[in-house]
């Protein structure tokens, strides 16, 4: 309760989402390093099934809607801002 948060809401707010995204994002690649025969394609699988499953665990389990809007929304700016 150092930041005023109680125990109960922490483990709700923070703590189980950071803990589901995190088995999330690794049951995919986890499966695949153990699957294909080790090597420098295993590598690159692993690797890009990695990135996709870390940014789609964290966007639609770790963040809530409101985040997901927010950084829509940034990315868009940019994008229009660059034409």
């Amino acid at each position: 309760s150092m930041i005023g948060l109680k125990a109960i809401i922490y483990a709700k707010n923070v703590f189980l989402p950071i803990m589901l995204t995190t088995i999330a994002a690794i049951i995919i690649p986890l499966f695949a390093s153990n699957y294909l025969e080790y090597g420098i394609i295993r590598f690159v699988i692993v690797a890009i099934l990695s990135t996709i499953s870390v940014l789609l665990s964290v966007t639609y389990i770790g963040m809530t809607k409101i985040e997901r809007v927010a950084i829509v929304n940034s990315i868009i700016k940019k994008i229009k801002k660059n034409e």
